[in-house]
């Protein structure tokens, strides 16, 4: 009977907890609906053009950080904010105040800070003055674009913003949630302990960084997302020094979107023992001042070469104008070269490459890359980009480049595109052994 009590209890304050999240998420979303509203049918400047497109996005975000050395607390720290950040456009699709420099997508935004209390008046305020101020801003900056083009040979000239697919609303099921600091520093403290026992080691430190996080993104389309994430790290690092003086350090990482889903803390003391054993042989290797020749490139060293490499150039990132020949020249150097590439062999025969962001696990492992709706409300999908070493076509977001006109949903809240998981499939290829033999 008591075992019952409880439960019911339990189920009372799980229901109470969930309807007052879900009242501070309608009062957010009604005030940036209502402001929305508001300046598309009232916000104008004397003559100059209305708004055609606004969007919001807000980034609710609690952190957690604590670092342990040797069992012993080091530093930890707690955050608790809420951004918006506006996007404002005038003009036309096909010329607007974007791809400029200080333009949205042009610049680094580092959005307004909203208050946290839940308060329709205090957040309708806030959201005022900054949609006030990127609506002026839109239109100096479309103004500037306007006289500058004027005195530029640009020819047919891609629009700036493209077509929205059909409004698409999607309300993930992650709740607000409060980091575990107890839990992370108790984890942290045992993983660095693993370091006791290694004297050749000279300092050590594991951090865990929690962070959960909310984004409620609305825009004139009508688009509507409200997106809960959690993500979770803890890196181990240590330093020493080789017999001839030199300064040596390694790390390693463990990633989850929990943290109860790291490792258990044998298998995180494993990973940080293996790191400082291959940092004391390291310790005594015999130094190496020259060579040339070949490098083969294992595991998690091969994922990093090629995303250092290759991934970059899997984005159509649009080059914006700044209305100087200098600067537009120095600009232009930043072209991604597969842009003039597509449908043409840039890799083997024997390469495919897709990003896929809906794909959640892969070899019983969860997949960190994983999203339903990118940061411009567009649904994520399967792209393939690489198909048997033809470049077939790159990832993109609403600022369309030449040939590809419209968004793969790989906007991830940065100036660039970015995949979201990608997968390389070879048709054929070497076993390890093999691979080793072949160097050698």
């Amino acid at each position: 009977m008591k075992g019952q009590f409880l439960l019911a209890l339990y189920s009372c304050w799980l229901v109470a907890s969930l309807y007052a999240q879900s009242e501070q998420d309608e009062i957010l979303r009604n005030a940036l609906q209502d402001e929305m509203d508001r300046s598309l049918s009232e916000l104008q400047l004397d003559d100059e053009p209305k708004p055609y497109f606004i969007s919001y996005s807000v980034i609710e975000t609690n952190t957690a950080s604590v670092s342990y050395v040797l069992g012993s607390h080091n530093s930890s720290s707690t955050k608790h904010n809420r951004v918006l950040f506006v996007i404002v456009r005038v003009g036309t699709p096909e010329l607007d105040n974007s791809n400029f420099l200080d333009a949205p997508g042009g610049r680094f935004d580092f959005g307004t800070t909203l208050p946290l209390e839940d308060s329709y008046d205090e957040l309708r305020r806030a959201i005022w003055k900054a949609t006030d101020s990127t609506y002026k801003n839109a239109l100096s900056n479309l103004s500037t674009k306007k006289s500058a083009l004027e005195n530029q040979f640009i020819g047919d000239r891609t629009a700036d913003f493209s077509e929205s697919t059909e409004p698409h609303t999607y309300i993930s099921s992650t709740n607000r949630v409060t980091p575990d600091f107890q839990e992370i520093a108790r984890v942290a403290r045992e993983t660095s302990l693993a370091f006791q026992d290694l004297p050749e080691i000279f300092s050590s430190t594991v951090r865990v960084n929690s962070s959960v996080s909310m984004r409620t993104y609305l825009d004139s389309d009508g688009n509507f997302n409200r997106i809960g994430k959690e993500h979770c790290t803890l890196s181990s690092r240590a330093k020493t020094q080789a017999i001839d003086g030199a300064r040596l350090g390694d790390s390693t990482f463990s990633f989850a979107k929990k943290c109860s889903q790291l490792p258990s803390i044998d298998q995180l003391k494993k990973n940080a023992i293996g790191m400082a054993e291959g940092l004391i042989a390291r310790r005594y290797a015999e130094p190496l001042y020259r060579y040339s020749g070949p490098v083969l490139f294992e595991s998690g060293a091969a994922a990093t070469f090629l995303n250092q490499v290759l991934v970059k150039l899997l984005g159509a990132t649009r080059i914006h104008k700044t209305g100087d020949e200098l600067f537009d020249s120095a600009f232009e150097s930043l072209r991604n070269p597969f842009i003039d590439k597509l449908n043409s062999r840039v890799l083997p025969k024997s390469l495919t490459i897709v990003n896929d962001p809906l794909q959640t696990e892969h070899d019983g492992r969860t997949l960190l890359g994983s999203y339903r709706v990118d940061a411009e409300g567009i649904p994520a999908r399967r792209t393939e980009l690489v198909s048997k070493g033809i470049l077939k076509t790159l990832l993109s977001t609403r600022s369309p480049v030449e040939g590809i006109p419209s968004s793969t949903g790989s906007h991830r809240g940065f100036t660039n595109p970015l995949p979201g998981n990608i997968f390389i499939e070879p048709q054929e290829g070497l076993s390890m052994v093999e691979l080793k033999n072949e160097l050698l």
